[in-house]
């Protein structure tokens, strides 16, 4: 994984959508009194992920699933600011890379969208101040509050973990689109 990619992968073949405009300045861990649909303003290409956006802002824990991984990872980071605070929990393999630094690593799963030629790492830095007893390939569950740092001179999602525990891998590694992401989603 290069760099800010780690949380801002986009599938092969796709244009990566716009970063929404707005007023970052609201308070993500507090929903109420708030409209969420003043928060996640969308476009053609984004307006599924500004309603899934929505149902995620309303969630106390926000577990990333593995039909939706890419889905969640992708709305999270479109509309960052909305979820700082947020607790997430995440389960995939440790990966780190030169300028993590010892207190961090990635957590993530292999996207694919066609064959497993083209998958890419897709997941979210991670920092804990035990990182360094975790191996690289070691699956892990992660749970923390999100919010964003540098990394490599771009800002990125960050999770702050309160717990990390180790799991055993599932039969496969890799993620997928989920094909019903559009219809399922679309105001």
């Amino acid at each position: 994984m290069g760099g800010a990619e780690i949380a801002n992968r986009w599938s092969a073949g796709d244009a990566a959508p716009q970063r929404p405009d707005g007023d970052a300045s609201a308070d993500a861990t507090s929903t109420e009194g708030i409209d969420p649909d003043n928060l996640f303003p969308a476009d053609e290409y984004t307006a599924a992920h500004a309603e899934y956006g929505k149902r995620l802002y309303k969630m106390e824990r926000i577990a990333v699933q593995e039909n939706l991984f890419i889905e969640t990872l992708t709305t999270l980071d479109l509309y960052r600011q909305r979820f700082v605070g947020k607790t997430v929990e995440i389960r995939g393999f440790v990966y780190r890379e030169e300028g993590m630094g010892t207190d961090r690593f990635a957590v993530g799963r292999f996207a694919m969208n066609c064959c497993s030629a083209d998958s890419m790492p897709y997941g979210l830095l991670t920092e804990w101040p035990e990182a360094s007893r975790l191996h690289p390939d070691q699956w892990v569950r992660v749970s923390g509050k999100l919010t964003t740092a540098d990394f490599n001179g771009d800002e990125v999602l960050l999770l702050q973990a309160e717990t990390v525990e180790e799991i055993e891998a599932p039969e496969s590694p890799y993620v997928y689109p989920n094909a019903g992401f559009d219809e399922d989603f679309a105001g």
